[in-house]
C-alpha cells in the first residue's frame, strides 16, 4: 500500500476532475472520464508481518531494560578451597611415620552453590515490524472512535528469561478526508515476563494519543497486546508500524480492536 496521504490526495483529485467534467458536459459529448473504482477508495484492514522480514537494528530506539540485556556481570566460577588435615586410620587415630611424625594430606573443601551467584539467562533483542494498513473513502468523511484500536497476539518463546519486552508504535501515516495532518503522542507498552516490570511513561505533545497496553505473562504464553486511541480527530486511512522483539516472541494473529470494528461496521 502506497503512502496513505498521497493516495487520499490522488483520489480526491480524480473525484474533483470527474465532477468538473460532468458539470461542463451539458448533455453534449465531452471528455471521457474514468470511473473511480471502489477498490481504489476502500481497502480492508490488513496486517503484514514476518519472521525476520524487516528486522530493525537492535540499537535503534532501543528501550530494553537491564533484565532483558545480556548479563555483563555474570560471576566467574569460584576456585575450590583446600586445607591440610591429619591422616587418620579406620579407628580415627592419627597415622604417624617411623619417627612418630603425624602424617597430613591436602583435601578439597566442597563449594556450596549459591543460586544468586549463578549467571542469569541472557537475551539479545532483534526488532521487527508489524505493519497495519487500512483505507476507506467510500464514506466521504472521517471515522471517529476512541478505545481499543488494534490487537496483536504474540506467542512468547518457551525459554524466554524474566524481563520487560517493549511493544511500541514505531511510525504512523494517518490521513483525514480534509487532508489535515495530525501528529500522535505515542506511549509504549509491552509484556512483563516473570519478575520483569514495565516503565511508566507520560503522554505529551500530540493531537491525539496512541497507547500500547502493558500486560504480564509467563514464558511460553500467548498474549494479546492492544493499541488504544484517545482524542481521535478522525481519519479515513492509516499505515501504523508496531515494533516488537522478534527474538523474544512471534506474532500468531492481528486484527482490529472492538472500537475500530464497531466504527467501521456502521457504514458497511
Amino acid at each position: 500500500m502506497k503512502n496513505v496521504m498521497k493516495k487520499v490526495i490522488a483520489i480526491c483529485l480524480v473525484a474533483s476532475v470527474a465532477v468538473a467534467a460532468f458539470g461542463c458536459s451539458s448533455g453534449k459529448k465531452g471528455p471521457v472520464v474514468e470511473t473511480m473504482a471502489l477498490e481504489d477508495a476502500k481497502q480492508e484492514l490488513e496486517f503484514n508481518y514476518s519472521a525476520g522480514g524487516n528486522v530493525i537494528d537492535a540499537t535503534e530506539g532501543q528501550q530494553q531494560n537491564d533484565a532483558t540485556e545480556p548479563n555483563q556481570a555474570a560471576t566467574q566460577p569460584a576456585e575450590p578451597a583446600t586445607e591440610i588435615v591429619e591422616v587418620t586410620d579406620e579407628s580415627g587415630e592419627a597415622v604417624t611415620d617411623a619417627a612418630g611424625v603425624v602424617q597430613t594430606e591436602v583435601v578439597t573443601i566442597p563449594v556450596a552453590t549459591d543460586p544468586a551467584t549463578e549467571p542469569a539467562p541472557t537475551h539479545t533483542p532483534s526488532y521487527d515490524l508489524c505493519k497495519a494498513n487500512w483505507l476507506d473513502m467510500s464514506k466521504a468523511g472521517d471515522y471517529f472512535f476512541n478505545g481499543e484500536f488494534l490487537i496483536i497476539e504474540f506467542k512468547l518463546n518457551d525459554d524466554l528469561p524474566d524481563g520487560f519486552y517493549p511493544v511500541s508504535v514505531y511510525e504512523t501515516d494517518i490521513a483525514s478526508w480534509e487532508l489535515v495532518t495530525h501528529k500522535p503522542t505515542l506511549i509504549d507498552g509491552g509484556i512483563a515476563v516473570g519478575s520483569g516490570k514495565a516503565e511508566e511513561q507520560a503522554a505529551a505533545g500530540g493531537d491525539f494519543t496512541l497507547t500500547v497496553d502493558n500486560t504480564t505473562a509467563k514464558a511460553g504464553d500467548t498474549v494479546k497486546v492492544a493499541v488504544n486511541i484517545e482524542n481521535n480527530p478522525g481519519f479515513c486511512g492509516f499505515i501504523i508500524d508496531v515494533k516488537y522483539d522478534a527474538a523474544a516472541m512471534t506474532i500468531v494473529d492481528a486484527y482490529g480492536g472492538s472500537e475500530f470494528d464497531a466504527a467501521i461496521s456502521v457504514v458497511q
